[in-house]
């Protein structure tokens, strides 16, 4: 998949009634092009009808097509923003949708994109190249309120302790085994969520914000005029699940470790002339004490 820099909104520039069928013939016959304007065009009455893939580049902005990817809607003629309330739900959902799958593009107009003539910075409208898409797209990502949440959850543990380990004797052999894991590194599935809500859908709602991915789940919500989010990842159930795929497998991975130390034997001879010469000693030394510390009553 290409990388992603902007999301580019645009308008046909012609009647709301245009037909698709009209506008491919357009770029094709007309302009010669052998690629669509644009990823999607969202008709009058809502429907979204997709003209080429995401990492398919198309004619949306000369010298910016690379790393972007464009929706328009029919209709904007002459400067006008003539949007229907059905238009504009499916603009926000596909906007929503693509921030989540791709959270560092920047959402701007065709417009936004003309030159920056006197390097200010800001691109005015004396400035513009086109009127397209015939609003003012930062306004209108303010006016709904764009949140968005993205979290990465990714979950690893391992350890290289021996799992068995016993030592036993054996006549005069002591004899340790040991059963290692040459490697238990685990990784958990890695989960990417994207959570989109206006600040005023996030007020007014009684409940946190919730969605689900794998074992993942990301909570947003909002108290007074803080936002709050939230992520879990159910660690147990992910345990589970790879309880079964992963013993087999540490099976296959465990190294058993045999020690062997041999003890010197020693002679019963050698053994009972130690005894003996201890207890030689023993009364040497109390013969000595007693000539020394003679009792007097003796």
């Amino acid at each position: 998949m290409r990388r992603i820099d902007y999301i580019v909104l645009h308008c046909t520039a012609g009647s709301q009634n245009q037909s698709i069928a009209s506008i491919k013939s357009f770029w094709k016959n007309t302009l010669g092009w052998k690629n669509p304007g644009y990823h999607f065009i969202i008709k009058a009455n809502g429907e979204i009808v997709q003209l080429a893939p995401l990492s398919q580049i198309v004619n949306g902005v000369k010298g910016k097509n690379a790393n972007s990817i464009h929706i328009s809607y029919t209709g904007g003629q002459h400067g006008i923003d003539n949007r229907t309330c059905e238009q504009k739900e499916a603009q926000e959902k596909k906007v929503r949708e693509l921030k989540c799958q791709f959270p560092n593009a920047k959402v701007v107009g065709h417009r936004d994109l003309s030159p920056d003539l006197n390097g200010d910075g800001i691109i005015q409208s004396n400035e513009w190249t086109k009127l397209c898409p015939s609003f003012d797209v930062a306004k209108w990502l303010k006016s709904i309120g764009l949140v968005l949440a993205c979290l990465f959850i990714v979950g690893c543990g391992g350890s290289k302790r021996p799992i068995v380990e016993s030592v036993s004797t054996i006549d005069s052999t002591t004899v340790t085994k040991s059963v290692r894991l040459r490697d238990t590194i685990v990784r958990t599935p890695y989960y990417k969520i994207g959570v989109f809500k206006s600040i005023k859908d996030l007020v007014s709602s009684k409940d946190p914000i919730t969605s689900n991915k794998g074992n993942a789940t990301v909570s947003l919500w909002a108290e007074n005029d803080t936002i709050y989010a939230t992520a879990e990842c159910d660690s147990l159930e992910i345990q589970l699940q790879l309880r079964d795929s992963i013993i087999n497998t540490l099976r296959q991975r465990l190294t058993e470790k045999t020690t062997v130390q041999q003890v010197k034997y020693i002679p019963w001879t050698v053994k009972a002339l130690a005894w003996i010469g201890g207890i030689a000693v023993f009364i040497t030394v109390a013969f000595v004490a007693y000539k020394i510390f003679k009792p007097k009553f003796l």
